[in-house]
């Protein structure tokens, strides 16, 4: 049976894996021969230890099948082509809380990731900072933890389950827009009964990313590209940033509001599929367990409390700690 409880306990297991991977992986950057080599693999195999292994460790745990927990029907194509464009249309959303969260709090996670695309190749980059997180980020939080959930409201539910993907990043630049992405991608799931929606839509906002920047450096000589990684914004620059992505965002919102509707009314019978498929995976399409709806169990719990406490216990000391750098 599917609860918040075990949606919470799991989340619990990732910040483990968290906190566990990195000594895990500085072992064995110690035992390689080729520390650069070794350095760009654990960066594309890290999703594996800390969020693959938790959803293992949780199938487990419950006795439970990946295909039990998580929506997986087969998205349409015109399901793909409303996931993209709504994708793009979000982008601004997600741009203007980007450029507002830097005004408040440094940007330190985007030197650390220019740095890791400039050591990469382009397609290794873009297997390993869209392909993986991708996948396994929406296994584990609009997977495992959203379905939990979703015995209680829809907003709810994708509320708690992008406060959480936001918090799981331990960044506080990164958290804002993260919530956005993640309350975005959990809705995407929810009206299409569908995990592959959130993958593509992720992939998507991920894999442009990473494309732009490598472009971008293919440019470069290796001094500008240096210079890229180490540049440090301007208060007159994120102010600019704030103002350029305030206007898209008024120019698309209300395109965006036009496309939410048609996408809602194409998947109405994929979203009561969604509600509905409360069960542990052996129960009919439309079979309701009533047990599920009557209890209402909360979200908050101790468990959640513990994850957000930890969460922000370890960004407030990776925040002072990068700062002593």
């Amino acid at each position: 049976m599917l609860k918040p409880k075990r949606g919470n306990i799991f989340a619990l297991m990732l910040i483990l894996f968290t906190i566990i991977t990195p000594f895990v992986m500085a072992y064995f950057l110690g035992k390689a021969s080729d520390a650069g080599k070794a350095e760009i693999a654990v960066v594309t195999l890290q999703d594996v230890f800390m969020i693959l292994l938790p959803v293992l460790l949780y199938c487990m745990i419950f006795r439970t099948r990946l295909t039990d927990i998580i929506p997986h029907e087969r998205l349409t194509l015109k399901n793909a082509g409303y996931v993209a464009l709504l994708t793009l249309l979000i982008s601004p959303a997600i741009s203007l809380v980007s450029s507002v969260t830097a005004l408040f709090y440094s940007a330190d996670i985007n030197a650390d990731i220019l740095g890791e695309m400039n050591k990469m190749p382009a397609p290794l980059a873009m297997f390993a900072l869209a392909v993986m997180p991708a996948v396994f980020e929406e296994l584990a939080f609009r997977g495992v933890i959203l379905s939990n959930m979703k015995s209680r409201s829809i907003m709810k539910a994708a509320g708690a389950s992008a406060l959480m993907f936001g918090l799981f990043h331990l960044d506080f630049y990164q958290m804002g827009y993260a919530v956005v992405a993640g309350f975005f991608f959990a809705l995407l799931v929810m009206q299409t009964n569908s995990i592959f929606s959130s993958m593509l839509s992720h992939l998507l906002i991920n894999g442009v990313q990473v494309l732009n920047v490598k472009l971008m450096m293919s440019t470069m000589t290796s001094i500008e590209r240096e210079q890229l990684i180490t540049a440090v914004p301007t208060t007159k620059e994120n102010l600019m940033a704030v103002l350029v992505s305030f206007m898209f965002f008024v120019l698309t919102f209300p395109i965006l509001l036009f496309v939410t509707r048609s996408f809602m009314r194409y998947n109405r019978t994929r979203r009561i599929d969604y509600v509905f498929s409360l069960g542990n995976g052996r129960a009919s399409e439309f079979e309701l367990e009533l047990d599920s709806i009557v209890k209402q169990k909360k979200i908050v719990d101790v468990y959640f409390v513990l994850y957000v406490v930890i969460t922000l216990l370890m960004s407030s000391g990776l925040a002072v700690f990068n700062h002593m750098q």
